[in-house]
């Protein structure tokens, strides 16, 4: 996704490791107040529509889930 800013967190469901990414489009992160928290600051936004969301990878089947983007709010299209 060209554009996002991405974080990646690992974790552990019924002994599968899944990695959790948190994406935020430049407009978000170049808008916020320190724009180099991303780099140690899970984002936790509301209402970016298409400019936030998250989504579940899971390595050993090689497949993306749940993706899911950030309610309606005022994020406008990408």
């Amino acid at each position: 996704m060209q554009g996002f800013y991405r974080q990646y967190l690992g974790f552990v469901v019924g002994g599968r490791r899944i990695v959790y990414i948190n994406g935020a489009h430049e407009r978000v992160v170049q808008g916020a107040r320190n724009a180099e928290d991303w780099k140690t600051i899970a984002w936790n936004g509301c209402d970016g529509g298409l400019l936030l969301f998250g989504a579940e990878y899971d390595p050993a089947a090689d497949t993306i889930d749940n993706v899911i983007f950030n309610g309606g709010g005022r994020g406008g299209s990408v």
